[in-house]
């Protein structure tokens, strides 16, 4: 009887450490990972990468600066399914004119607030380096590794962010001058 109470220890231990394994980020799926690739990826090496199918949908139009952008969207690619965290739904892809991936965007998943997301990138990746409320919606701004996550409003963007923009946003009494060009591409 000793013996097995020891043997059922045994096995509960194991069936925990695999259920905490499986709650762990799966790093092949962490946007935030896969973002530090992709992004300056040229369209041609990404769809490569992801694996984009013939269904995608290539759009051309301009950003809000004027310039000529190409977004890429495909619901079917094996490398752009099944991201975590799982409560951001990521499906749009912006190149700029070179063909460079610049940003990636979405929304937060149906049925979760902004600041359930929030909390939960926060949980993936620490606090967020901003936080503001601007006409009664929050944003928030998580940088790591070179590359910026922001929530606002429900929408999700992803991009890189420089060193000097860090840098600025994290100093007490941040300088407008030192934060031009800081935010997305």
């Amino acid at each position: 009887m000793r013996n097995l109470s020891r043997s059922g220890i045994g096995i509960a231990a194991a069936l925990l450490i695999a259920g905490a394994s499986n709650a762990a980020p799966n790093q092949s799926k962490d946007i935030i990972v896969l973002a530090n690739r992709w992004l300056g990826m040229s369209m041609d090496q990404f769809k490569q990468a992801v694996g984009v199918t013939p269904g995608a949908t290539e759009m051309k139009s301009t950003d809000l600066a004027g310039k000529p952008v190409t977004e890429l969207a495909d619901a079917a690619a094996p490398g752009l399914r099944d991201l975590e965290p799982a409560e951001l739904a990521v499906f749009s892809y912006t190149f700029d004119a070179s063909g460079h991936l610049t940003e990636m965007g979405g929304f937060v998943k149906q049925g979760v607030t902004d600041d359930e997301a929030a909390k939960i990138v926060t949980a993936d990746y620490g606090p967020p380096i901003e936080g503001n409320v601007t006409l009664g919606m929050r944003e928030h701004l998580w940088a790591v590794n070179g590359v910026a996550l922001e929530i606002s409003a429900g929408a999700v963007f992803i991009f890189r962010i420089p060193q000097r923009c860090l840098d600025a946003y994290k100093s007490a009494t941040p300088d407008p001058k030192a934060l031009e060009g800081c935010g997305r591409p």
